[in-house]
């Protein structure tokens, strides 16, 4: 049972040097700049003349955070 909730929740947060929390927290805060980045995206899509940069922009600023937070 230790192995399985290892493997499930503390092994893929500890190999990236945090804790089941700090990943927790990062990774819904990537989900939350995607679901933005998706209906800017959506909008776009319907209107082009709108965001017209933000999936770029958005791909570079989730470069930045994945390299260097």
């Amino acid at each position: 049972m230790r192995k399985l909730v290892y493997e499930l929740f503390l092994k893929h947060p500890r190999e990236n040097g945090l804790t089941y929390f700090e990943h927790a927290q990062r990774s819904l805060g990537f989900s939350l700049d995607l679901a933005a980045g998706s209906l800017k995206a959506l909008c776009h899509a319907v209107i082009p003349s709108t965001f017209i940069d933000s999936t770029t922009k958005l791909n570079e600023y989730l470069k930045d955070k994945l390299e260097n937070h």
